[in-house]
């Protein structure tokens, strides 16, 4: 049997090609930190890694669903403390020196126009959006 340079040349790159695809599958094993490449390798420990990836993901989108869900409440506890405090502070006083004040025409035009404007800041209030989404439905 006679052993040329090109055979020996082969077995060489076989060889080496061999242990490069080794050490590439090493250190994915090592970078991922699991024991397997494929799912063939491993098919138990492949369920069980897109099961818990499945799950996180889920919790995520869970997380960001309550995240988005405060955010869209404090805004309305917002807007509605800023009514609130409108109508018990500027209409309460502004109606109670309509009703035990002057009882003049002018005197009740001008509580008219204070209260149109109030109500008019309410209404604004009122249709604050979050997002596309009217907060107290538009």
């Amino acid at each position: 049997m006679r052993i040329s340079t090109g055979s020996i040349m082969q077995r060489y790159n076989r060889n080496l090609s061999k242990a490069i695809g080794n050490l590439d599958s090493s250190r994915i094993k090592v970078l991922t930190n699991r024991n397997f490449n494929t799912i063939a390798e491993d098919p138990a420990a492949a369920a069980r890694s897109f099961k818990l990836r499945r799950e996180y993901n889920q919790t995520a989108d869970h997380v960001k669903n309550i995240e988005d869900t405060i955010s869209l409440f404090d805004n309305l506890a917002a807007g509605a403390l800023d009514v609130s405090t409108m109508l018990t502070q500027d209409v309460n006083e502004d109606v109670l020196r309509a009703v035990n004040g002057a009882t003049g025409a002018e005197a009740r035009e001008a509580y008219a126009k204070s209260l149109r404007g109030v109500q008019e800041t309410i209404v604004l209030s009122l249709n604050a959006k979050y997002g596309e989404r009217y907060l107290y439905g538009g």
